[in-house]
């Protein structure tokens, strides 16, 4: 079994873009966002420096750590995408039978 997003949830793959673009070309931004969780941070970015890492640039944005991000952080970074990819991923996390199909 497996889940397949359904056709009204689509993600917001232009912000996405658009966030990791702007974390990935602005070091301070990315730091102000993984201050928010210092224990491991939100943008994982050691592919950038690690050539021989396997890990791909991700942003943890489980609720735990959305909850964390101050809202200075949060309005700097939503011309950027980063409120709409918040609300995608908590509808999602809230709604997973309406946002998702089961296939057998």
């Amino acid at each position: 079994m497996s889940l397949r997003p359904s056709r009204d949830s689509n993600p917001p793959f232009p912000s996405i873009r658009q966030l990791f673009d702007h974390l990935h070309t602005n070091p301070s931004s990315a730091s102000a966002l993984n201050n928010a969780y210092p224990k491991r941070g939100i943008f994982k970015s050691t592919a950038i420096n690690n050539t021989l890492s396997d890990q791909k640039f991700t942003i943890d944005l489980s609720q735990t750590h959305d909850t964390l991000i101050p809202a200075s952080i949060r309005s700097s970074l939503a011309p950027h995408g980063l409120e709409d990819v918040l609300s995608f991923f908590n509808e999602s996390s809230r709604n997973p039978c309406t946002n998702n199909t089961i296939l057998t």
